[in-house]
């Protein structure tokens, strides 16, 4: 049987699922990380992460309760402030498999539009969503959405 795909769903279910984490997301410092394998447990995940950039002080498994969601997404803050940045630009192998996976024949450049995003991160929001949307691809563009007076109302997209 052939398979079926209307042209650009798969990057729109893409841009939904990357618009939905960071509304998931705890810490501004912390990265995520996303795994496909949901069978994989993510202390063990999170072990191999740490080997490879550095020591983890913490980790919530940000797709836990959440049936949609087919892999692990986990949320990382390391003790190193250093790492966070090492973690964002280095790859990092578990099983053989080299994560960040970007299947580059299907990349395409998505735009995500981001509501109720928490007002306090006004000022640090090109920094937090630089961080939780980069394992998804370049991030090309952020704006912040203001009134007429400049005011944020808590909406934003990413390119």
């Amino acid at each position: 049987m052939k398979a079926f795909e209307v042209e650009g769903f798969s990057a729109k279910q893409r841009a939904d699922k990357a618009s939905a984490i960071p509304k998931r997301a705890l810490n501004l410092d912390a990265v995520i990380f996303e795994l496909p394998s949901s069978k994989m447990n993510p202390a063990t995940a999170v072990n191999e992460i740490a080997k490879q950039i550095g020591e983890a002080a913490g980790y919530t498994n940000l797709g836990q309760f959440r049936r949609e969601i087919k892999g692990l997404i986990l949320e990382i803050i390391f003790v190193k402030g250093e790492d966070n940045a090492k973690a964002i630009k280095e790859d990092v192998t578990i099983d053989g498999v080299i994560y960040p996976w970007v299947d580059q024949a299907r990349r395409k450049t998505v735009k995500a539009n981001l509501t109720h995003v928490p007002l306090k991160l006004f000022n640090s929001l090109g920094t937090a969503l630089r961080i939780a949307m980069t394992p998804y691809g370049d991030v090309l563009q952020i704006r912040k959405n203001t009134d007429v007076n400049g005011r944020f109302f808590g909406e934003a997209s990413v390119l």
